[in-house]
């Protein structure tokens, strides 16, 4: 299951224009649990709450893509994945009409919760 991590703010423009412009560096496999702490915590970027960061899971068209950069269009979105169980009804609210699904797998969630806190604590 390919994703790519987003915020309210991007995916506001995301759905104003109806195309959003990713890299491959970009995309995330929600299925692969064995992935670095760091290079997920790259893709998803910083965060403090849950609510602030969701994944729009898209469909496989885009996969046979031979560019590095290409469009993917709001279409291509088939459900959005939470981080966390306890903010599905906060982006059910603000994302109205898309599918939002069961929250990430709780290993790939661990990874990155941790990895947050670990880069907090370095900054601080």
């Amino acid at each position: 299951m390919i994703a790519i991590a987003t915020n309210i703010y991007d995916f506001t423009n995301w759905l104003k224009y109806g195309t959003r412009t990713v890299s491959k560096e970009m995309l995330i496999d929600l299925f692969d649990a064995n992935q670095k702490s760091e290079t997920l915590l790259e893709k998803v970027g910083l965060f403090e709450e849950d609510f602030e960061i969701f994944f729009c899971v898209l469909n496989e068209t885009f996969l046979y893509q031979t560019d590095t950069i290409f469009p993917v269009t709001v279409y291509q979105i088939t459900e959005i994945k939470p981080l966390s169980e306890k903010v599905i009804s906060i982006l059910k609210q603000k994302l109205g009409d898309f599918k939002i699904s069961t929250p990430i797998d709780k290993i790939l969630y661990e990874k990155l919760h941790n990895e947050k806190l670990k880069r907090f604590r370095l900054t601080v």
